[in-house]
């Protein structure tokens, strides 16, 4: 199956790009950074890109089978959550699957949010 993750550095993408490898499946990384993209592992497909772009989620999951969103703002900026109707936007134009993933996290001053 061919996967894309949005996030793929992070520490949730980063378990979700290994855990995808390891099922052999074909693994694209999206990442909004390029100089956080040695950490990931080889033979994997690298993207650099804006999951809150709707062209760029567009581009980047044509011929995809599944995206995984693993995304959360960067710190400092938790309040700037990419809403998922981006993603979602990007896979209908597509006609694709997507997973949008979401879980609770702790801030710097250590309160809950959902990220």
């Amino acid at each position: 199956m061919k996967i894309i993750v949005l996030g793929a550095t992070g520490n949730a993408g980063s378990r979700v790009v290994a855990e995808a490898l390891s099922r052999g499946h074909e693994v694209t990384a999206v990442v909004r950074n390029s100089t956080v993209t040695s950490n990931l592992p080889a033979g994997i497909k690298i993207l650099i890109g804006d999951a809150g772009n709707v062209e760029d989620v567009t581009e980047f999951s044509a011929c995809q089978d599944v995206v995984i969103s693993a995304i959360r703002p960067a710190p400092g900026h938790e309040s700037d959550v990419i809403p998922t109707t981006r993603i979602a936007d990007g896979r209908t134009r597509e006609n694709r699957r997507a997973i949008v993933g979401c879980r609770w996290g702790r801030n710097t001053n250590g309160a809950r949010h959902r990220r």
